[in-house]
């Protein structure tokens, strides 16, 4: 019986002894699974807190982005110029503010509006040629930035961009119908006795006055 006994109080300190190793490794386990789950909750709610944000910036930028237009096309002054186009009496102000006369102005449109002319839509009207011309004469005449011309005109500084380019082509397209060097001696005398006979300067075949013809700058003191 005492041996018996024995091995029972034996048996059952073992049992205790491992019941209490284990409890403190099961609490341990517990309370990893409860921490993993607690940042996964925090990590769900940050995530949406993000898609939310993410949405709200977005619907904030469609509605700013589709804004409605307060004008398609704001009015510009366009008096002076009109007045200019209409009224004969002041034809004398074409050659002193676009270096051609009315008649010569008129020329030219009837040469590069084919080229330039554009249709009305719905939205607005076309440019008309006379002011696409107009506006590209007084930006080559004066030399002004293209805001200042399209106030004296009345129109968009974009606009006036593309119409000076546009018409700039325009006229590159047609310089084999009126810039023509002489080919032969014969050609060359006779342009150099007419330009003689005109300007007094001797061996001189032609001159060209207010071209800008790109060249390539030397080395040494290209700032002059």
């Amino acid at each position: 019986m005492d041996i018996a006994n024995r091995e029972t109080y034996g048996l059952l300190a073992v049992v205790l002894l491992l019941l209490i190793r284990q409890y403190p490794v099961d609490l341990a386990i517990q309370n990893f699974i409860l921490r993993r789950m607690r940042r996964r909750r925090l990590r769900v709610r940050f995530l949406q807190s993000l898609q939310m944000l993410y949405l709200f910036y977005r619907n904030r930028r469609l509605q700013v982005a589709r804004r409605p237009r307060r004008a398609w096309i704001f009015p510009r002054p366009q008096n002076w110029f009109q007045e200019l186009l209409n009224n004969r009496a002041l034809d004398h102000w074409w050659k002193e503010n676009f270096r051609v006369s009315r008649a010569t102005l008129e020329y030219i449109c009837r040469l590069v509006g084919p080229a330039i002319v554009r249709q009305n839509t719905r939205m607005r009207d076309a440019v008309p040629v006379e002011k696409q011309v107009a506006v590209s004469l007084w930006r080559l005449a004066t030399g002004e930035c293209y805001r200042s011309c399209g106030l004296m005109i009345g129109l968009a500084k974009p606009t006036v961009v593309k119409c000076c380019h546009e018409f700039v082509e325009a006229i590159c397209r047609l310089q084999d119908d009126f810039i023509k060097f002489p080919s032969t001696r014969a050609e060359i005398s006779r342009k150099i006795e007419g330009f003689s006979e005109k300007s007094k300067v001797p061996n001189v075949v032609a001159a060209i006055d207010g071209s800008h013809i790109p060249i390539k700058a030397p080395k040494e003191n290209h700032e002059d």
